[in-house]
């Protein structure tokens, strides 16, 4: 069980975590293939999810990518995690918080507005800052470098996926799934 007193800096994951985006990311991905990925791109990595096909693509195709990524995620609706945002308002003055999602900034910066929370968060560090998007722990590494933070023990990422698991686990971070925040407000 993790000592949620003992923690200082929150690293929230975005969609799932915070809000449930609601991009369609099969026409997403689709879109991607199509006006990015010769036709003859292997089956293979058709299937592959979108963050390890997106590592694949060509880097002079990188903003071809993002724009698509952007036109999607800016017509997706949204709903409130209500416990994320109790936990959040919560900690608000007690801890440092920030985030590390494969959403992209102006996503991400937008609904932070709109529910009145942007100024809780320290930084964020979100797809279009990175290179390679989780399950990569680029994104964690540049942002505990770019703050300073280097006493780990003093720092949780809460987020809804394995690919939030992992990088926590790879750099020696603890990592808390966002369905026990019932267990977290106990504490």
């Amino acid at each position: 069980m993790i000592n949620f007193k003992s923690k200082k800096i929150l690293i929230w994951d975005f969609d799932g975590t915070i809000v449930d985006l609601k991009v369609d990311w099969k026409s997403m991905k689709n879109t991607l293939i199509s006006e990015i990925l010769s036709p003859r791109f292997p089956l293979f990595y058709r299937l592959m999810p979108i963050s390890l096909m997106i590592s694949r693509i060509n880097p002079d195709k990188r903003e071809v990518y993002l724009n698509i990524i952007k036109r999607f995620e800016k017509n997706a609706s949204y709903q409130i995690n209500e416990d994320a945002l109790k936990v959040i308002k919560f900690y608000r003055l007690d801890k440092q918080m920030y985030i590390l999602s494969d959403n992209l900034n102006s996503t991400i910066k937008a609904i932070l507005n709109n529910l009145g929370i942007s100024e809780y968060f320290l930084d964020i560090i979100a797809k279009d800052d990175v290179n390679t998007p989780k399950p990569s722990n680029e994104g964690l590494l540049s942002l505990l470098k770019k703050n300073n933070i280097k006493d780990k023990d003093k720092v949780v990422v809460i987020g809804d996926s394995w690919k939030d698991n992992i990088i926590a686990y790879r750099c020696g971070i603890d990592f808390f799934h966002v369905r026990r925040l019932e267990e977290w407000k106990r504490n």
